[in-house]
């Protein structure tokens, strides 16, 4: 299997298992800490919000032009993997929406180790594709955490329309996620699905 395509398959696997994680039990400030549990929930669509536009935009960029020209404006500007950097935190965001510690921190631990393996395997690619211009790509822009100091955007950009709305379709997934997530909260409420367990 493609590594992006696994990549999106074993994201995709985790968040359909955390989904019936919560078919089953709740979070623990759920009816205990309403604040905190609130404010749990609003930090976690903030930073999915925030994720799922980066991701948008980086997208924009790459679409149709991945290993045909090495792209270095826009988010490519601020680090060289703007698209997993803002997926980390479209799936930080979706573990904070489930008013939980543990399960953003879970999704951190295996994003993490997903996307370090991706990032290896892609740079090694684009190190054979592009050599020198990579390497001083590579000496002006951080891995993965974005910095300002190079940051440039061009007046114009080309766009391939099917891989940018295939893109976008993949941020919609998660999105949805949150409100199904939402839906089960309520029907725990409501007494319609037992809780076996919280989760802190």
């Amino acid at each position: 299997m493609h590594g992006s395509r696994l990549r999106l398959y074993l994201t995709r696997i985790m968040a359909i298992c955390i989904l019936g994680t919560f078919g089953l039990g709740a979070a623990y400030w759920t009816g205990i800490h309403p604040v905190l549990e609130k404010s749990l929930f609003i930090l976690g669509l903030a930073i999915a919000g925030v994720g799922a536009a980066g991701r948008a935009w980086a997208t924009s960029y790459i679409s149709g032009q991945k290993l045909k020209r090495l792209i270095k404006s826009g988010p490519y500007s601020l680090c060289r993997n703007p698209l997993y950097f803002f997926s980390m935190l479209l799936g930080i965001g979706f573990g904070f929406c489930t008013e939980t510690f543990t399960v953003p921190l879970v999704i951190t631990i295996v994003l993490s180790f997903l996307y370090y393996f991706q990032i290896r395997n892609e740079e090694r690619r684009l190190q054979n594709a592009f050599g020198v211009e990579y390497e001083s790509y590579i000496d002006q822009v951080p891995r993965f955490f974005p910095s300002s100091r190079c940051y440039y955007e061009p007046d114009e950009i080309t766009i391939s329309p099917r891989l940018l709305k295939k893109g976008l379709f993949g941020i919609s997934f998660l999105l949805i996620v949150i409100g199904v997530f939402e839906l089960l909260q309520g029907l725990h409420q409501a007494g319609m699905l037992p809780i076996l367990f919280r989760i802190y």
